[in-house]
């Protein structure tokens, strides 16, 4: 009995150890996490600093040789093609178009924040063009905005990571250069979602962009900063990337066009990307522009000899003119919706006004329905992009950086397959579209699993191709997005709402997109009818919430075109026949 107060002496001595050895711990976690955050804001801090200094720079020569009101408007009027024939006839500098240009981009972007850097020696370029340039070339002089992720001599590439920061590229990417070669300025670079996969666009190091139209909105992404100065006037043509729309959405959602092309047609040699080593769903170059005649151009810039000279690895095809000239009546596939979210009335609507157009240029439109999709969707496209490594690639990337809201979904990749698949049959009923694909987020692990996974992304293919050809298609039209931009707070949770443009990605089809229309006040009362937009589960009702008040009336709505692989002239084709007779006008 005597020795009762000693063991509990013992006992109460050993709590208090173990309470002192808890507190200690937690309060070096705490230092440690205090300390890391607290060199992680100075790292974005000096790379905003530097940043911000480019454009404060531009800024100043500005002011210095400050254009006239008159001359700069006169000039952010012109098209492309009118500017391209003023300065190759001396009417136009370079020097002038390209001050215009700058003073717009720099003014916009005080509003929606589209920018991460000016480009400091464009002024340089310009002015070789006007000195010594060939005067023939095709851009000669045409101002050009590119994606973040571009490589860029000199400039880093971060991809919204700050693990990017600081490795600036050792020269050009293959399309910087020709682009240069063909007369173009590079003057500006435009900013991009965290990761660049969500289309949302918003990252720690340069905030968030808003969309020209309405700033509540978003401009999409992953190339939203391209496809908001672009919508906003600050750009004529720029050049983003696409690997699940990336280009499309932020052309539906800012009122701009833009070409996903076939992979292999461009070089995208010097882009960064964080999927590099996954090259079933590879990401693409996409030129961006204000109409369509511009994308051409751009188009037949990117598919000169140059571009193959500089990548060896792309087969020369050469711009096939006598498809963008055909005239011949064309059999063109039609649909609203994917089985995926069904789209808002205003996104239906969209896509029964360009069917009717055309078919009044005498053009056959026939029903079409993507083979199998819905359920495809989430194990071939989701799977592949995060279930292939079960989100290992994008984790390590954020590791140590604060999360954008778009990216929260990466989280769920930690949670062991056992609990994701419980998860989605616990959704099942109330969410089947977020059911199907937080059950692919970590599908795949082992090589046999990836290789049984590839085999069937081959078979969709050659099954896609097969539907596709039995109905003697030579182009599809649909939506893009299921609604217009979304509310900037909302669209983080929307990533299956690219399902329709993931299609063309995961079949590697050619896929473009315009726009046709905008919202109305009757969409608008459209989308809060029950009886034509149910709205039944929350994603559809974020969906609803695009363009169910009247200050969502003017925001842009989008059609995509989609054509064969390595058919990219035959799909501008259409988007240039669909605009014209459309009229589209933007901001």
């Amino acid at each position: 009995m005597p020795e009762l107060p000693a063991i509990s002496g013992i006992a109460g001595g050993v709590r208090r150890k173990a309470v002192t050895l808890v507190t200690v711990s937690c309060a070096i976690l705490m230092a440690r996490w205090y300390w890391r955050n607290r060199q992680l804001d100075k790292k974005l801090d000096k790379k905003r600093k530097q940043c911000l200094q480019t454009l404060e720079k531009v800024e100043k020569e500005l002011q210095k040789n400050k254009l006239p009101a008159r001359q700069k408007e006169a000039i952010l009027s012109l098209s492309l093609s009118t500017l391209q024939s003023k300065l190759r006839s001396g009417e136009l500098k370079a020097v002038d178009v390209l001050r215009a240009y700058q003073e717009q981009a720099l003014k916009v972007n005080v509003k929606i924040n589209c920018l991460t850097e000016a480009i400091t020696d464009a002024q340089e370029l310009a002015a070789a063009c006007d000195e010594t340039g060939d005067k023939t070339r095709l851009l000669h002089g045409i101002p050009v905005s590119l994606k973040e992720n571009i490589g860029v001599k000199g400039y880093d590439r971060t991809g919204g990571l700050q693990i990017n920061i600081g490795v600036p590229c050792d020269k050009d990417a293959v399309i910087t250069q020709v682009l240069k070669r063909h007369g173009a300025i590079p003057f500006v670079r435009t900013n991009i979602p965290q990761a660049m996969l969500s289309y949302t666009c918003s990252n720690p190091i340069f905030g968030s962009t808003a969309n020209p139209h309405n700033v509540l909105h978003t401009p999409g992404g992953s190339s939203g900063g391209e496809g908001a100065i672009i919508g906003a006037g600050g750009s004529i043509i720029g050049i983003g990337s696409d690997v699940g729309g990336s280009v499309r959405v932020p052309a539906s959602f800012c009122g701009c066009c833009s070409l996903k092309p076939t992979l292999g047609r461009f070089s995208k040699m010097g882009f960064y990307t964080v999927t590099k080593g996954q090259t079933q769903i590879s990401g693409v170059p996409g030129p961006m522009a204000r109409d369509v005649d511009s994308l051409v151009v751009l188009t037949r810039v990117l598919s000169s000899p140059d571009m193959f000279e500089l990548d060896a690895s792309l087969p020369p095809l050469p711009f096939q003119q006598q498809l963008l000239n055909s005239t011949h009546r064309l059999r063109i596939g039609y649909y609203t919706w994917d089985g995926n979210l069904p789209p808002v009335p205003v996104v239906s609507r969209a896509v029964r006004e360009a069917k009717k157009v055309l078919e009044d240029l005498g053009h056959t439109l026939v029903e079409f329905s993507p083979i199998d999709y819905s359920q495809k969707f989430a194990e071939l496209f989701i799977g592949t992009m995060l279930g292939a490594d079960q989100g290992q690639t994008l984790r390590s990337k954020v590791k140590g950086d604060y999360l954008d809201g778009g990216l929260k979904l990466i989280k769920m990749t930690l949670l062991p397959r056992w609990l994701l698949s419980l998860l989605a049959k616990m959704i099942s009923l109330k969410e089947p579209v977020l059911s199907r694909a937080v059950a692919h987020f970590k599908k795949e692990g082992r090589t046999y699993n990836w290789f049984c996974h590839v085999v069937k992304i081959q078979e969709y293919r050659e099954k896609f191709t097969e539907q596709w050809k039995s109905l003697d298609l030579d182009a599809v039209i649909c939506s893009a997005f299921p609604s217009p931009a979304p509310r900037t707070c909302d669209v983080g949770r929307l990533t299956t709402g690219g399902s329709n443009l993931a299609l063309y990605n995961l079949v590697n089809f050619a896929a473009g997109v315009l726009p046709v229309t905008k919202v109305t006040s009757q969409d608008v009362a459209d989308a809060n009818n029950p009886a034509l937009f149910p709205a039944r589960t929350s994603l559809e009702r974020l969906l609803k919430k695009s363009c169910d008040t009247e200050d969502c009336v003017g925001l842009p709505v989008g059609v995509q075109c989609v054509t064969l692989p390595f058919k990219e002239e035959l799909c501008l084709r259409v988007m240039r026949e669909l605009e014209t007779a459309v009229n589209y006008r933007g901001l």
